[in-house]
């Protein structure tokens, strides 16, 4: 695909008489990128590719003069850098009228996902039990997480129990490890000690689970699947899965409720919900605000870029 090189490095907004996308993203050439602008450009929308941490702009007490109401912003930064320049960006054009997908305050809200899911709890949605700390690990602390999650799913097998950690920030299954014994995990959070580094929160890993990823707006469902890791790989995520489509109509009723109810408690406009049924409940995984959608798509047949794409402009027109 020949790269549009979009606006220049420095932003001068010009007046826009019609609806023109600017996609926030790193590297235009991943799939979710390239199916936006094939989409977007077939519907006879201009769309340009800006990467936000090769760019700059200036800021004074000036505002442009021409609101501009008809500029959309697509931000696909995942946040595993942490580096919010994209986030200062988009509060930046959203300055000149832009309007920004995903809104700003719900990627701050999620992109922490130890934010993330406070939030979810504040709003009495399902969530696996989860320990955060800072500070030094010994062995009464590695009982403490295990009697807590114990207490809070009494099926576990405490003498089998395994556990997730979970990298704070990450995307496609990278920085999640499983840890088969309490002797793994009070190792694995003495070396993480000794690096400086808890950026992590540590879940029970909840075995033999069905795992859904539904793909909607505040308005619909586009699409659903259900996970299959592949082969020797626990994760559900990104590179190390297959899937199979969902009949959204014959999911169970409890499990859409809870993708609903986890999107409007995010403030998001789209998301991908992970959520994990297990043993006739249901657990929020995740509210990824940049959902990739390949697997999606090519699961289900389901043109996931064009849905998003027009629900987006149908938004924007209704404001």
């Amino acid at each position: 695909m020949k790269k549009n090189n979009g606006p220049p490095k420095t932003a001068q907004l010009a007046e826009i008489t019609t609806l023109e996308i600017i996609l926030l993203a790193e590297d235009p050439s991943y799939y979710g990128a390239q199916r936006l602008i094939t989409e977007a450009t077939q519907s006879g929308i201009k769309i340009s590719h800006l990467n936000p941490f090769d760019h700059q702009f200036f800021l004074d007490n000036t505002l442009n003069s021409k609101a501009q109401k008809e500029l959309v912003v697509l931000n696909r930064i995942t946040g595993i850098r942490y580096d919010e320049f994209d986030l200062s960006l988009s509060m930046w054009l959203a300055q000149q009228g832009a309007k920004i997908f995903n809104p700003i305050n719900a990627i701050v809200a999620t992109r922490d996902k130890m934010h993330q899911f406070l939030l979810l709890s504040q709003n009495k949605i399902p969530i696996i039990p989860t320990f955060s700390f800072r500070g030094k690990v010994d062995a009464s602390l590695i009982d403490e997480i295990q009697n807590l999650f114990i207490t809070s799913i009494p099926e576990l097998d405490k003498q089998n129990l395994k556990y997730i950690l979970k990298a704070n920030r990450g995307n496609k299954g990278i920085g999640v490890n499983l840890l088969e014994s309490k002797k793994s995990l009070e190792s694995i959070l003495q070396t993480f000690w000794g690096m400086r580094d808890q950026k992590f929160m540590i879940q029970p890993y909840l075995e033999g689970g069905e795992e859904h990823r539904i793909f909607l707006t505040q308005k619909e469902i586009l699409g659903a699947i259900t996970k299959q890791n592949r082969a020797n790989d626990f994760r559900n995520n990104g590179h190390f899965i297959d899937g199979i489509k969902d009949n959204i109509a014959a999911l169970p009723a409890d499990l859409i409720s809870t993708a609903q109810a986890a999107i409007k408690a995010s403030g998001a406009f789209y998301a991908g919900i992970d959520i994990l049924r297990w043993k006739n409940r249901n657990y929020v995984l995740e509210v990824n605000l940049v959902p990739g959608f390949e697997l999606l798509e090519k699961v289900t047949n389901i043109n996931i870029a064009k849905k998003l794409i027009n629900s987006i402009v149908e938004n924007t027109k209704a404001q």
